[in-house]
């Protein structure tokens, strides 16, 4: 409970010698940004000489400390997550250069370039990349923050939704470079493959 000095005196004085000595005065001091907590500890202390028992930093909840214990986990989630994405990537382009064989073969056929029937795969890989993003990234803020605010509301902290410009600028043209380079090795197999062998086995 927090009370003015005036007030802590009139509530210690109707509560008598016991409650005296359990009831203690304390100062908050809010430190600014940067500051070193133990030298501006020391520096209180000094100051203050034998007028306090102790010049100490303020007590973490242990839910908050609990917090901090698992913060590091939402980025290895993360992570976890794009390896398996980009595997799931990986895998849905090298089965269509396989199970497309034939069509690759006519097209090489035809006289389409290597280099051409490369973007095909790259193509197909942007594509998917970009419509997982499309439905991903909403539904990934929307829950995140849905969790968050649960999460909250149990320690309790008060919510401020992070919002980072940066990382959905950034996160649509590395999600199309990491798709265009799984695509580079179901790319390279299908520009190599010779149309008569595959013409002839199908």
């Amino acid at each position: 409970l927090w009370v003015t000095d005036a007030g802590l005196d009139a509530v210690v004085a109707a509560g008598g010698p016991q409650l005296r000595e359990t009831v203690g005065r304390g100062v908050a001091v809010n430190l600014a940004p940067g500051a070193s907590v133990d030298r501006t500890l020391a520096r209180l202390q000094q100051a203050v000489g034998d007028r306090t028992e102790a010049a100490e930093p303020a007590a973490v909840p242990p839910e908050l400390a609990n917090l901090r214990d698992v913060r590091t986990l939402p980025v290895l989630l993360a992570v976890f997550l794009a390896v398996v994405a980009v595997a799931a990537l990986a895998h849905v382009l090298v089965t269509s250069a396989r199970r497309r064989r034939r069509e690759f073969a006519v097209l090489r056929a035809l006289g389409v370039t290597g280099g051409w029937m490369r973007s095909v795969l790259n193509s197909q890989g942007s594509v998917v990349a970009l419509v997982g993003l499309a439905v991903g990234v909403p539904l990934g803020i929307a829950l995140g923050r849905v969790a968050w605010e649960l999460v909250a509301e149990r320690v309790p902290l008060t919510v401020h939704a992070p919002f980072s410009v940066l990382a959905l600028v950034l996160v649509v043209p590395v999600t199309v470079l990491v798709a265009n380079a799984a695509a580079l090795w179901p790319g390279r197999r299908v520009a190599r493959q010779r149309p008569a062998a595959v013409l002839r086995t199908e």
